[in-house]
């Protein structure tokens, strides 16, 4: 089988000569479109090829189990973002797992013999994917390997008594001017940035378990390690400090073409809390308290040069809308038409600061619920600004929140039913039928992120033309 994956990765490599080594994108000039910059010629991993490789294999075990082989992770995430230099980043993951090898004892209980026949069938099948995407991954940074300086490549690996420790990180190439490749030392080896291409990947893992250990409570399997592939292209060889603040106007009225169609239901949001709020917790969700438990809680502090210290803010506001679409066929079609519009904005206003995900699948099903960060635009001023898109799905049913944020950002478990949420008090858009504890199910798990920042010099920003 490892034959096989390696020629399959042969396929996704393009060693670069020495003339085309350095075949990059022109540096940022402001006028550079979105195609122009993450098209990736002349570099030595053409990393879409890989991308749909894995994709490939991914649906084909979609196609034999009737289900996506995995709604707990993304395979692959492929994320675009702008902060002085415009990156495109991509991130595999793999789990391996240990599967028994022996046939399920059955109960004579037609119903639980079903069941339990299709998830050992789906675990079984889930393991071998996921071994598939090692295979593909480790071959391919080892084909790499043999095409890289030597001081440019480290390949450190582990194996203790059936534990495996694997970190491989490669610098392909490196700028022609501008920007020098850093190298430093860790415990595994040697790590590297400022470079036009950069590939890591880590995996560590635990020892097989004995037979009797596996077939005790572990007849689906056991959780092996995980592995995590990273691969970074960054075409710019210089920082641009300049800096340009979001249109909410314009980027408002581009979002709403895409969203506002028929069968699509869309509502009003808005939350706020100042210093007096009452304070808030994320991890109490097994009670049944004060509608104040957080989904998603950003908090950002800027720092003052003046006072010499991080300050809280005063007064945090978010205020949007939230679009509700009852099928997976639409909301596929929605994203799309959403993509393009998102594409369009970023090849007008090349110096805004954006993170954007536009390949994030909409996974989930009835048992599962998934919430994801689509899109997000923020600007360091004195006040941290935020406009996102978040992605969640429970269900046959899908939300796209649409929301622009001043501060802090706090978003409360109750979120589907609320309307407004103001330090606490809640007005809701229609009467709950879930209980608070269900509701906090219904939304899935908890996303948190604190920060902080120094605000951007006035003379960087960008100023928009009065009319």
């Amino acid at each position: 089988m490892k034959r096989t994956f390696l020629k399959a990765t042969l396929a996704l490599l393009v060693v670069a000569t020495a003339t085309s080594c350095y075949n990059l994108v022109p540096e940022n000039t402001g006028a550079l479109t979105s195609a122009d910059i993450y098209r990736g010629e002349g570099n030595v991993l053409k990393i879409d090829s890989l991308v749909e490789y894995i994709n490939s294999l991914v649906k084909e075990k979609e196609n034999l189990l009737g289900v996506h082989p995995s709604t707990s992770q993304n395979f692959v995430t492929t994320t675009y973002s702008y902060g002085g230099k415009h990156t495109k980043e991509v991130t595999i993951s793999c789990d391996l797992t240990q599967i028994p090898d022996r046939p399920m004892e059955l109960t004579g209980d037609t119903k639980k013999d079903s069941t339990n026949l299709f998830w050992t069938h789906y675990y079984r099948e889930q393991g071998l994917l996921y071994q598939q995407v090692y295979d593909v991954i480790s071959n391919t940074c080892k084909l790499l390997a043999d095409n890289v300086k030597e001081q440019n490549k480290s390949l450190w690996e582990r194996h203790n008594e059936g534990a495996d420790s694997v970190f491989y990180s490669l610098a392909l190439r490196e700028y022609p001017q501008g920007d020098t490749l850093r190298r430093w030392n860790s415990r595994h080896g040697s790590e590297y940035s400022s470079a036009p291409e950069l590939v890591s990947f880590s995996y560590r893992s635990t020892p097989d378990l004995d037979a009797p250990s596996l077939a005790g409570g572990q007849a689906l399997g056991h959780h092996k390690g995980f592995g995590s592939f990273t691969y970074t292209y960054t075409p710019d060889s210089v920082y641009d400090n300049t800096r340009e603040l979001l249109d909410k106007k314009e980027f408002g009225k581009l979002v709403k073409s895409a969203l506002k169609q028929k069968g699509i239901e869309s509502r009003p949001f808005y939350l706020s809390h100042d210093k007096d709020c009452p304070k808030v917790s994320m991890w109490a969700f097994s009670q049944e308290t004060t509608p104040m438990e957080m989904i998603y809680m950003k908090e950002v502090q800027p720092y003052s040069e003046s006072l010499g210290r991080h300050i809280e803010p005063a007064f945090s506001e978010t205020k949007g809308t939230i679009y509700t679409i009852k099928s997976k066929e639409q909301m596929d079609a929605v994203l799309h038409q959403l993509e393009q519009c998102i594409w369009q904005y970023l090849d007008r206003h090349p110096h805004l600061y954006y993170r954007f995900t536009p390949d994030t699948p909409i996974t989930g099903d009835m048992y599962y619920t998934k919430m994801d960060t689509y899109f997000t635009a923020n600007q360091w001023t004195p006040v941290y600004e935020e406009s996102s898109i978040i992605l969640h799905r429970t269900r046959d049913e899908f939300h796209i929140l649409v929301l622009d944020t001043t501060g802090d950002f706090w978003l409360p478990a109750e979120w589907p039913v609320v309307k407004s949420w103001k330090n606490g008090k809640v007005t809701y858009a229609r009467k709950p039928k879930l209980t608070k504890k269900e509701l906090r199910n219904y939304i899935s798990g908890t996303m948190h992120h604190q920060g902080s920042y120094t605000a951007w010099e006035d003379s960087s920003i960008i100023k928009k033309d009065k009319k």
